[in-house]
């Protein structure tokens, strides 16, 4: 959709191109939900189906009928024979169900394989990241959903100092999407969000002492907070937290009323959003990341069933590596800066190379720069 175009009913566009919608209660929507489901024949079960018993008696039949309909449904009758065994299978090659014998030794074939194994080496790690989606919880049943909820579809971008300076007209990076219920608190999404400025080393230079202690600023900064309308939402879990709003609080008085709440205190089914309206999520001081809620829908059989698993990473992000200078494999663990070892500047080396360009064995510096542990965004994705 454009601006140029009429936005849904009820919805207005907020000038950089999102559609946004009227306030809305969380805690209101499974009620109206269920309200307008009333008279429905077809509604959300409050448990889900597990064994072909209880289905033959919600289908209304017999169990040889609901046997025989998951032979003749299933994803196994959608399979051709010569789907069995692909030319690219690991191990297929020189088999006569793939490629014929002698046929591995040609180039194209050997680069069509060593492609495939790239794709598939990708396509198990977004499937090990996305595994959470199981229909049902594995363990104990008692995780499994049992009943109608709601649940919310958190999206946030990416801080704007991580946007590069050639790129500044690009104003949203999505960082990272969440589906979170709508019953649970507002820490347990915090818990959730990762930033790579969590691990950075906030204290100082280090060519000196490179073995030194390194504190990462998620143990010295804890303090964190959502802004959602016109409330403050503050994490206040640890003791040495503080009220990072009350300032704010202070200079909005005589203009207009901000309150500030515990996280902890807070579910979304407490909240009045506005679907597609950017809020704020800010921590370690000043690192902020716009958060948009973009659906509030209720929970089907397609989510995941299993509570424990909430809230559930949908989307990652994707960062290029910096990649050690030197040996051009490894990820980047130290910049340097006015490094006088090499022509860059600044200079990103991997923890090995780094010890062995600009420290004899003894550990002692050579050479002019200075050094700073480095936290590569890349390590997220």
């Amino acid at each position: 959709m454009t601006e140029d175009s009429t936005p849904p009913q009820g919805c207005r566009w907020d000038g950089h191109g999102f559609v946004v919608s009227p306030m809305m209660h969380v805690g209101s929507f499974l009620g109206q939900c269920e309200e307008a489901l009333e008279n429905e024949d077809e509604r959300l079960p409050t448990k889900m189906l597990k064994s072909d018993q209880e289905l033959a008696e919600a289908m209304g039949t017999t169990l040889e009928i609901v046997h025989e309909l998951g032979k003749v449904c299933g994803p196994e009758s959608l399979k051709c024979p010569a789907e069995d065994v692909t030319p690219l299978d690991e191990g297929c090659l020189g088999t006569e169900k793939g490629i014929p014998a002698g046929a591995e030794q040609l180039k194209t074939v050997q680069l069509r394989h060593r492609k495939y194994s790239r794709y598939e080496r990708k396509y198990r790690k977004s499937e090990e990241h996305m595994d959470c989606f199981a229909t049902y919880a594995d363990d104990e049943e008692e995780d499994c959903v049992e009943r109608t909820t709601a649940i919310l579809d958190v999206t946030f971008f990416r801080p704007s100092e991580a946007i590069s300076s050639k790129n500044v007209y690009r104003s949203f990076y999505i960082d990272r999407e969440l589906l979170v219920l709508a019953d649970q608190k507002l820490t347990e999404l915090r818990d959730k969000i990762v930033c790579a400025a969590d691990l950075f080393i906030p204290h100082g230079e280090y060519s000196e002492c490179p073995d030194a202690t390194k504190e990462q600023a998620q143990d010295i900064y804890k303090s964190s907070y959502f802004l959602i309308e016109d409330d403050f939402y503050n994490d206040f879990r640890d003791s040495y937290s503080k009220d990072l709003s009350k300032c704010v609080v202070d200079w909005m008085k005589p203009r207009k009323t901000m309150t500030s709440k515990s996280m902890e205190d807070v579910t979304f089914n407490d909240l009045n959003i506005r679907l597609g309206y950017p809020y704020l999520y800010c921590h370690l001081g000043n690192c902020q990341h716009i958060m948009v809620f973009t659906d509030l829908r209720l929970l089907t059989n397609t989510d995941c069933q299993d509570l424990s698993r909430y809230p559930v990473l949908t989307h990652k992000p994707y960062w290029r590596r910096n990649i050690c200078l030197c040996c051009g494999i490894y990820t980047a663990r130290w910049v340097t800066l006015e490094d006088s070892f090499s022509t860059t500047d600044p200079s990103f080396f991997c923890e090995k190379c780094f010890r062995m360009l600009h420290y004899d064995k003894n550990g002692k510096k050579l050479g002019s720069f200075q050094a700073y542990p480095y936290v590569d965004p890349g390590i997220f994705s």
